[in-house]
């Protein structure tokens, strides 16, 4: 909230102004890591795996937060093959972050910083060094289980089927044939319901043509 003697105007222009300004610096120092930026996510492509960094500065209350997220590099192309969307091959490495017909990426870590009486450069800072520690520390230990089993153990797939997308296309990219088909005709019989949903302009579903293409 506002705090005090601030009126609620010039707090949302101060947290405007605190947005602007971190996301610029963090751009600067992330640069020197290939991170890129589009509005305020960063993005990354090392050693066939998508990075996505993306930074909010709460406009109600004095905090600032990060999400890191992953996917493989190959998911998105297998859905743009499933869903015939070939142009989006030649997309920019930002279209994997913000575009439209895109696997999501799966949450790994989030970091909350209280950002009240601390400038742009303190709290960038502070998100440049908890994502490098993050990213070398993921980057260890991302290989020890399959993308897909990182997936289906994630607490918003478990519950709502969040991630049935990139699920189906990482079965696919491991091999796991039988496996993504038994999901595909899951969600497409509604017997496993998903919050996800993609349709082509044929107005059948992503499931529907996973099943046809899978065939």
């Amino acid at each position: 909230m506002p705090t005090l003697n601030i009126s609620i105007r010039e707090f949302s222009k101060l947290r405007g102004f605190l947005e602007n300004e971190t996301l610029k610096k963090l751009g600067i120092i992330l640069k020197k890591k290939k991170w890129r930026k589009n509005h305020n996510i960063f993005f990354l492509s090392h050693k066939n795996w998508f990075w996505e960094l993306t930074v909010s500065t709460h406009w109600n209350i004095e905090k600032t937060s990060a999400t890191l997220a992953i996917k493989p590099m190959s998911i998105d192309p297998i859905l743009w093959d499933i869903m015939d969307l070939s142009e989006n091959h030649k997309a920019p490495l930002s279209f994997r972050a913000n575009g439209a017909f895109i696997c999501s990426s799966l949450p790994i870590d989030n970091f909350i910083i209280e950002d009240s009486e601390k400038n742009a450069e303190v709290v960038s800072l502070a998100i440049y060094s908890w994502v490098v520690d993050s990213f070398d520390e993921y980057c260890n230990h991302i290989t020890e289980s399959t993308y897909s089993s990182k997936v289906e153990a994630h607490e918003n797939q478990r519950e709502r089927g969040a991630y049935a997308i990139s699920l189906i296309t990482s079965l696919i990219s491991e091999g796991n044939i039988e496996k993504a088909r038994k999901y595909a005709q899951a969600y497409e019989s509604s017997d496993l319901v998903s919050i996800s949903k993609m349709t082509n302009s044929d107005g059948k579903s992503f499931h529907y043509h996973a099943l046809k293409w899978l065939s």
